[in-house]
């Protein structure tokens, strides 16, 4: 087997694997998957977890690599949304094309550059599938919790212990209490 295939089996298995949990995660964005009760929607999670920068350049070069495979192919944009799944779905599971060279003739031609090419996209989708792995597990066993939102709780509680505790205000709101609770008394009697 030569290098260039052995490249191309390594690349689509890696985009296949992100596409799996790039997938799954959106299916749960949506609600169509159900996912144990979290404090945080699954969308949430999913859009604050989801790197964008790294589909943006796989979605470039994987665009940039079926123009050079299949030049007479409608491709979306690169910059399109989703484009980075549209074209990754391309090259996982190719339709069959117009032009009979396929993907290994022209990457024999190709030689370095494309290698390099597909290189590059393997290592964006290990890294990006990586990251949707570890949002689907988080979301799939309910563990995902806002951090942020558990250290706002705690500075609020720190600051009212403070204003309690360490300002006048809490004495004066406890003479308010002690002293209208003696006026309710006193009408009550009187």
């Amino acid at each position: 087997m030569s290098k260039a295939q052995l490249e191309l089996d390594k690349m689509r298995g890696s985009l296949a694997t992100w596409l799996k949990y790039r997938l799954a995660n959106d299916a749960s964005a949506r609600g169509l998957t159900p996912a144990p009760l979290s404090p945080e929607p699954p969308a949430d999670i999913v859009s604050r977890r989801r790197d964008l920068g790294t589909e943006a350049r796989m979605a470039k070069r994987l665009h940039q690599l079926l123009l050079e495979i299949t030049p007479d192919e409608p491709l979306p944009a690169p910059d399109s949304p989703n484009a980075a799944v549209v074209l990754a779905q391309m090259v996982v599971s190719p339709q069959p094309r117009k032009s009979p060279t396929g993907f290994i003739p022209l990457l024999i031609l190709g030689g370095a550059v494309m290698l390099i090419m597909m290189y590059s996209i393997k290592k964006d989708a290990d890294v990006a599938a990586a990251k949707e792995k570890a949002s689907y597990e988080c979301i799939q066993s309910g563990r995902c919790t806002d951090s942020g939102f558990w250290l706002k709780w705690v500075a609020i509680g720190v600051g009212a212990w403070f204003v309690w505790n360490k300002t006048p205000v809490g004495d004066q709101i406890k003479g308010l209490i002690t002293d209208g609770g003696e006026r309710a008394r006193r009408r009550v009697r009187g």
